[in-house]
């Protein structure tokens, strides 16, 4: 890729993507590696942001040796509405560069030059540290350990300083991806510390049912195991100042809402558990007495996997458990109807999965409710 201008014509060589930022919901600056030549030439290591426009499809690098501000991203910075902007950090500055990539916005409008020479997006390796801050929410990548594995959870929270629950988020069979990371999100946005744990290991996600069932029959095949992964990411999010101290539920989709039910049926202190199209059988029904939180189950009337057998004798078990519990039905809704993406798999791998927009929104409502229910406001 080169670039003319009034000074000197540069060709810029992109080496590697070494971080990024996401702010509203959209990944807008990238840090690059590269290599710089000019007209004498003379090429040098430098560091570029690159912020991207909404469409994901235009990359831009700064046609002159940029000033650096190291302003932090808060909401008077995020007036996006000039030309794409970039800036670009040479290598003796690089050992401070990526310690403070994500606290950097540097504004430079370009020419009409560069956005001329505009080149697709590439897709950013797995392992790249993601920072998202939005106006309302603030989320982040999470490490923490369990039985000597690692395990990648992905914390949302609201701004501020202020003590909110803290609601756990277990992920379909398909691992905790974008879904697991979007439903975090959003309970973040109505005020709830949010973390989309890690049952299977070093963040594993997959769209193949073959190794999304590999995966789910490794982590649920010690019960035990399961539940110290479990607990690993309760203690996290116990250890968050924000959360106000003892008040968590855990929210949990296919996968994830056999999990949470059997999380209450070893003991774990929940305060309530939502379980979406979730597989409710089990072997080790809760003893009655042991558990007097709120259960609620979303479940899809022509659901398959898990038929209403299930759905009744998951209810009797509550129940009889002591616990609140709620039990809704939708009729036609297949498994998985909560995601978006679902129908589009269905069709893939001919299972039987599809969206329900009418069925994921009231189901969406009525965790609102429970929520509100468990802990009313002051």
């Amino acid at each position: 890729m080169s670039l003319a201008t009034r000074d000197r014509c540069l060709k810029i060589s992109w080496r590697r993507e070494v971080d990024f930022v996401i702010l509203r919901g959209r990944k807008v600056y990238e840090l690059w590696e590269a290599k710089l030549t000019d007209t004498t030439p003379s090429p040098h290591l430098c560091y570029y942001t690159k912020l991207l426009r909404p469409e994901r499809s235009i990359q831009v690098v700064s046609t002159t040796q940029a000033r650096e501000e190291r302003d932090h991203c808060d909401r008077s910075k995020r007036s996006f509405g000039v030309s794409t902007i970039v800036s670009s950090w040479h290598h003796p500055a690089m050992s401070t560069m990526k310690s403070k990539a994500l606290r950097t916005c540097s504004l430079f409008a370009l020419s009409a030059i560069a956005f001329a020479a505009c080149k697709s997006h590439e897709v950013p390796p797995a392992n790249v540290p993601v920072r998202e801050v939005t106006e309302d929410i603030v989320t982040k990548d999470v490490t923490y350990q369990s039985g000597g594995t690692a395990l990648k959870g992905f914390l949302a929270e609201p701004k501020g300083t202020g003590k909110h629950p803290g609601i756990l988020v277990v992920h379909e069979w398909w691992g905790q991806n974008d879904y697991a990371r979007r439903r975090a999100r959003q309970l973040a946005e109505l005020g709830y510390v949010a973390l989309a744990v890690d049952m299977y290991g070093d963040g594993k996600t997959t769209e193949n049912p073959e190794e999304a069932g590999k995966f789910a029959g490794e982590a649920t095949s010690n019960l035990e195991v399961t539940k110290q992964r479990f607990e690993a990411g309760r203690a996290i999010l116990a250890e968050n100042p924000r959360l106000d101290a003892g008040k968590i539920a855990a929210v949990g989709y296919c996968f994830g809402g056999g999990v949470i039910l059997n999380m209450v049926r070893m003991g774990v202190s929940l305060d309530a558990i939502a379980s979406f199209h979730g597989a409710l059988k089990t072997q080790t029904p809760a003893t009655p007495g042991s558990y007097h939180g709120k259960v609620l189950i979303e479940t899809g009337g022509a659901d398959p996997m898990v038929p209403q057998a299930d759905v009744d004798a998951a209810k009797a078990e509550m129940l009889a458990a002591g616990a609140d519990v709620q039990v809704d039905v939708y009729p036609g809704a297949l498994h998985a109807f909560t995601n978006p993406k679902a129908t589009e798999l269905g069709q893939k791998f001919k299972l039987p999965i599809a969206y329900d927009k009418a069925a994921d929104t009231k189901s969406w409502e009525q965790l609102q409710r429970l929520l509100q229910k468990t802990w009313p406001a002051d």
